[in-house]
């Protein structure tokens, strides 16, 4: 479900563990509502896009200068501050990692937009601004309404905006990085394969023949989080989606995803989220 605010500003998530929650938000930002933009912290990536005009936007211990050429991410755990000039116009988009992997349908995908934008701004070719800028807006416009498929329609929208930033950002980065990255690429190349039927790190980590405290090491290192969460997450990921797109039970789904005992996948999906599998249904439904 996506998580809908009136607030400009990033909210933190409620209930089940925040960084649990699959969560998006599409904002306008003008030199009017967003001129003295207070520092704050929060648990979601945020996208700043500015249309027309110059931004300042200080994030952390750094200050990025943006134009219509440029975008700004800003990774979870970071604080930011922006100013607008005058006359200035933009977009926000604020969003979980759990609804990044969703829409992109792939755990390996969404830590590929991490890995690429470990630069802070992205910078976009002119050929292509008046693209991203209908993208942006059609997200927008789709987020403010309440009409039929809206939740599909912003995900097929936000794949494609990730999935472009993708391919425009990808870095050159020396070997020691390129290394580590190396593993953290096949580990979720490896887990989009095997999450139905391996689900501990220290499978993967055989896989990879690393230790199982090198590859969490190197996981959480970029990613803030352990090698468990981000199996756990894959799991419940396509849990939902099967719940959902294809209507299975509660046994069918603990089957395909390997669970032979359907009471243990119960209390896996209902520790990991805060809410039981039927009343996950039954909210989707209503």
């Amino acid at each position: 479900m996506i998580t809908r605010t009136s607030s400009l500003s990033n909210q933190k998530m409620k209930g089940g563990g925040e960084s649990k929650k699959s969560y998006l938000s599409v904002s306008c930002v003008n030199d009017t509502c967003f001129e003295r933009r207070p520092q704050q912290n929060h648990d979601c990536y945020t996208v700043i896009f500015i249309e027309r005009g110059i931004c300042e936007c200080h994030v952390s211990n750094e200050v990025l200068s943006l134009t219509s050429s440029s975008i700004a991410v800003i990774k979870p755990g970071q604080t930011f501050n922006v100013m607008l000039q005058k006359g200035s116009i933009g977009n926000i988009l604020s969003f979980s990692f759990e609804f990044m992997q969703t829409a992109l349908n792939s755990a390996g995908m969404a830590q590929e937009f991490h890995s690429n934008c470990l630069a802070g701004t992205v910078c976009v070719p002119e050929a292509d601004r008046s693209f991203l800028t209908d993208i942006i807006s059609r997200l927008r416009q789709e987020f403010q309404t309440n009409n039929g498929l809206r939740e599909e329609i912003l995900r097929g929208l936000f794949q494609i905006f990730a999935l472009y930033l993708n391919r425009i950002s990808a870095p050159k980065l020396p070997n020691n990085q390129n290394r580590c990255l190396y593993h953290a690429n096949r580990f979720f190349a490896l887990l989009d394969e095997h999450f139905a039927t391996l689900k501990m790190p220290a499978d993967y980590a055989n896989l990879l023949a690393v230790s199982p405290s090198y590859l969490n090491f190197i996981i959480k290192e970029n990613f803030g989080l352990n090698t468990g969460y981000f199996i756990q997450q894959r799991v419940l990921s396509e849990a939902k989606k099967l719940m959902t797109a294809q209507e299975m039970t509660m046994k069918e789904v603990a089957y395909t995803l390997g669970f032979f005992d359907v009471s243990h996948f119960s209390k896996f999906f209902k520790r990991n989220t805060g809410i039981r599998f039927t009343d996950f249904r039954r909210a989707k439904v209503a």
